[in-house]
């Protein structure tokens, strides 16, 4: 089965009970909400398969502690370009499909730092339709879907 990589992010608010020290030692669990926005790697045959993956690790419930709640407000997603972008100049093939049509898309770079991200993806985007678009720079993320076994050698 041919695998696409998507890039997944979201913007949520998480809710749970979590123990709080209180004033006097005592220790109570109290209501918690704070805002998040996890992004990950998906490994999936379709962009649906890919959403449905993302959505279900975004809604897993932590090991230990009380369950929380999940309110979802927006969810982005970019198929990744098909090359992994180097601060050699090189760019090194990282799937076996073909090539990413022109559409808003993610890459992952593998640099020394941000500077050289953005100038590695501004050299590769320059004759697309990519190369006006912002470029938001993350930090590695997790990976769900797949395997080193998945990439070629």
């Amino acid at each position: 089965m041919d695998r696409n990589a998507y890039l997944f992010a979201a913007s949520v608010t998480r809710t749970q009970l979590q123990p709080t020290r209180l004033s006097r030692g005592a220790t109570v669990k109290l209501v918690q909400t704070w805002g998040d926005s996890p992004s990950v790697l998906v490994g999936a045959g379709n962009p649906e398969d890919a959403q449905k993956t993302f959505e279900e690790w975004l809604n897993t419930q932590p090991e230990g502690q009380d369950p929380w709640e999940t309110r979802v407000h927006k969810v982005v997603a970019a198929q990744l370009v098909d090359e992994l972008l180097t601060d050699t100049g090189l760019a090194e093939p990282v799937t076996d499909g073909p090539p990413v049509p022109d559409l808003d898309g993610a890459a992952v770079i593998g640099v020394r730092n941000s500077a050289v991200a953005v100038w590695r993806w501004r050299r590769y985007a320059a004759d697309t339709k990519l190369a006006g678009n912002q470029i938001r720079l993350d930090s590695w993320c997790g990976i769900l879907g797949l395997r080193l076994s998945d990439t070629p050698a």
